[in-house]
């Protein structure tokens, strides 16, 4: 079932209140949402002590959620819409935790890019290596946080590795629209280790049916030409990871 959690209010009977404080907003929310099993208002605690906010941030991260949303509550706290500025402030596990150390992954395949990307690769499929089989399971799909110089020198250095079907010792369970040797190795950081439907890393020897994948993975813009691709990150050095990040929440 789907549930819905209301978090703010930007219009009333037609009106805009974006530019009234976060308060008042609120009051306009608890006076105007009927709650009910599927739909609810987001909780909140009012706090000025850091002790106090990182504890709700801790029970927030021990709970299962991603992490808070700080919020400003003075006068001036209007709702900006695609803006960045003090009034929201993000606190996720990912800025506290993430990867204990970059993944250094094998590229195997890259998705086409569109729009503004035409002719460039939208996103790259990254795998580890896996010495217990020799093969290279698919752990990530990178298409975010890329410059225009990045899509280029993908395109320009990738070229020469292209085939026409995927390599026997890569696995994956996303059909990419460009497949290559796995040849090219490149520094990546992510939020955290998963486990993943999609992803086979791992598949089999961790709990649950899937694999592993990196969550909100990003290229670094580091090429490993120091690495053979049998040198990259491996599989064991994941699930590694993953258990002591389990450990660590627990």
């Amino acid at each position: 079932p789907v549930a819905l959690f209301i978090f703010d209010i930007l219009f009333l009977n037609g009106e805009d209140v974006t530019s009234r404080p976060m308060l008042e907003r609120r009051k306009l929310m608890e006076d105007t949402i009927e709650v009910s099993d599927r739909v609810s208002l987001t909780i909140g605690e009012f706090t000025e002590e850091p002790d106090r906010l990182y504890e709700i941030f801790e029970n927030a991260i021990n709970t299962g959620y991603e992490g808070v949303i700080a919020k400003a509550i003075h006068e001036n706290s209007s709702y900006q819409a695609g803006a960045r500025s003090w009034l929201w402030i993000k606190l996720k596990a990912s800025y506290t935790e993430g990867l204990a150390d970059s993944a250094d992954l094998v590229i195997v395949g890259a998705i086409h890019g569109r729009g503004k990307r035409t002719g460039l690769y939208g996103a790259i499929l990254a795998s580890a290596y896996d010495d217990m089989t020799d093969t290279y399971p698919t752990v990530c799909k990178i298409g975010t946080g890329f410059t225009e110089e990045m899509l280029a020198e993908f395109k320009e250095r990738l070229e020469k590795h292209k085939i026409e079907t995927k390599n026997p010792k890569v696995i994956s369970g996303i059909e990419a629209d460009v497949w290559f040797e796995p040849v090219e190795v490149i520094e990546v950081l992510g939020d955290e280790i998963t486990s993943s439907p999609t992803h086979p890393a791992g598949k089999g020897r961790i709990e649950g049916e899937g694999g592993l994948a990196i969550r909100f993975p990003r290229f670094t813009g580091k090429w490993r030409d120091d690495k053979d691709p049998t040198q990259a990150t491996t599989v064991d050095d994941l699930i590694e990871a993953f258990e002591k990040q389990k450990r660590t929440r627990e």
